[in-house]
């Protein structure tokens, strides 16, 4: 097991969500969302699924707070609460991951890429229903990743 001091994780996992705010608009860096969870999942290499699960939820802090920031105009308390719960679908694919990363290697890129769609569909689904800033919401702007999308889903 790999242990990173706690700061360096929190920093990792902070570089990992401002590569993520990055790529979506207004910033439009859509390259940086092919290694955005570069840091991340060096952070939760080889972690307890608990520990897991708090890094993820951090990450999931930094990154909702990053892009809902301006949910603060309609009301405060609502955006805390609301980028808090948000954060918890991260942290569940955080430890999701860490189950997943005890399969062969080949398995596993493909279950946890699996795994991060599966979450995201539940956050655009389930309880809030609140599907913006996906993943593939970076892409936007690169017409072949869309075209291949518009085929495959």
């Amino acid at each position: 097991m790999l242990r990173i001091p706690w700061l360096k994780s929190i920093g990792s996992v902070f570089l990992s969500a401002l590569f993520m705010v990055l790529a979506h608009p207004p910033y439009h860096i859509w390259l940086l969302a092919w290694v955005a969870l570069v840091p991340f999942f060096f952070v939760i290499e080889g972690q307890s699924i608990r520990r897991a699960f708090w890094l993820g939820y951090v990450f999931g802090l930094f990154y909702c707070f990053g892009m809902f920031w301006w949910f603060v105009h309609v009301t405060l308390p609502g955006m805390i609460l609301f980028n808090t719960s948000l954060a918890v679908y991260f942290a569940l694919f955080a430890a999701t991951s860490v189950v997943l990363a005890r399969r062969p290697l080949i398995w596993r890129c493909l279950l946890v890429a699996c795994a991060w769609v599966a979450w995201e569909f539940a956050r655009a689904n389930l309880l809030s229903g609140f599907g913006w800033a996906a993943f593939g919401h970076t892409q936007y702007q690169h017409i072949p990743m869309i075209q291949i999308a518009d085929m495959t889903g």
